[in-house]
């Protein structure tokens, strides 16, 4: 697959075809650097009164702007095709969603506030991602990314609370890169679905940047400022 999504890289970056392809790469590094720029502005203005908050929160805040930025990415490129998808298709669009969604934003708030938020967060967030995406096939996609999002949003914080005392800082590298591994998989699942004639709409930078702004300053607040469990 890693040879694959190169060559999806090349063609997105040399073919006229891929151009909003290649407008959402450079709003998604844009976004990232907003997202950076906001974080650091707050950090040393209205919550540089929070104790420990660089020690606790600036590593899982870094996480989540990661997984947020490709998670937009990702979701916009399903949006931009304007076509109708197979059943089988619309269904690894919402399991996938559902579960990189509920994995990934998950982790980052267990790891902070523990299990009990980071899986209400991690299952709100999966199924509705997953609802939205595998809706495009009907009941049995909207089916598999509700499954997928209930899994994957009580795996993900189980996944660093166990690991908190056992290198937990190392395995999440290692546990990013893998899902955005796949959520660039499901990118290249997108290209060889759909004919390459396929009506596309190139993403608007306001519509792109808004909601992974929105959707961070309230999973900051969250993490801040929600439930913690007993020991964190």
């Amino acid at each position: 697959m890693v040879h694959e999504l190169q060559q999806h890289v090349k063609n997105v970056m040399s073919e006229q075809h891929y151009a909003a392809e290649r407008s959402m790469i450079g709003f998604a590094l844009s976004t990232l650097l907003i997202l950076i720029a906001l974080e650091v502005v707050a950090a040393v203005s209205f919550l540089s009164t929070i104790p420990q908050l660089f020690e606790k929160y600036a590593i899982w805040v870094f996480y989540l702007d990661i997984s947020i930025v490709a998670l937009i990415t990702t979701l916009w490129h399903f949006l931009m095709y304007k076509v109708k998808f197979t059943c089988m298709t619309g269904m690894m669009l919402g399991m996938t969603f559902g579960m990189q969604t509920a994995m990934l934003i998950g982790a980052v708030i267990g790891a902070t506030n523990g299990f009990f938020t980071g899986a209400v967060v991690g299952v709100l967030l999966g199924v509705g991602a997953g609802i939205l995406t595998g809706k495009c096939c009907g009941i049995m996609g909207i089916m598999e990314g509700m499954m997928a999002g209930l899994m994957g949003g009580t795996m993900g914080p189980m996944i660093t609370l166990m690991m908190f005392n056992d290198h937990v800082q190392w395995f999440m590298p290692l546990y990013t890169i893998v899902n955005l591994l796949i959520l660039g998989g499901l990118s290249l699942m997108l290209v060889q679905e759909v004919d390459a004639s396929a009506t596309k709409d190139p993403p608007d930078f306001s519509l792109f940047v808004s909601p992974a702004v929105i959707v961070t300053v309230l999973l900051i607040a969250v993490m801040i400022y929600g439930p913690h469990g007993g020991f964190l």
